[in-house]
């Protein structure tokens, strides 16, 4: 016998992780992440998807899913970034692009 119904317990886990989730965007957002660059918009949104799928996979008899994936996955999708970037692979400049003077 329970002593908190179902439909609370599922009121009171959609109030956490949205809680959750929306201390991480308070966080991106306080951190100034800059999502011009592909890569941090490639992130985050790997991020979020696998956090909140329902992703899983398993390895013998350990499984990981949720947030504990997505941690694992960001880990793996932001070392092959920075090889990406130290080999010069990536097509991400910085720079702005040089504007022409066209005055006659």
């Amino acid at each position: 016998m329970t002593l908190i119904s179902w439909s609370v317990m599922g009121g009171i886990s959609m109030l956490l992780f949205g809680v959750i989730a929306a201390s991480g965007i308070r966080m991106l957002i306080e951190s100034k992440v800059d999502y011009s660059k592909a890569k941090n918009l490639i992130l985050t949104s790997i991020v979020l998807i696998i956090g909140i799928s329902g992703a899983h996979i398993s390895f013998g008899t350990v499984e990981m899913k949720g947030m504990a994936l997505a941690t694992v996955v960001a880990i793996l999708v932001s070392l092959t970034f920075k090889l990406l970037d130290m080999f010069s692979l990536m097509n991400d400049s910085a720079e702005e692009p040089v504007k022409q003077d066209c005055a006659h």
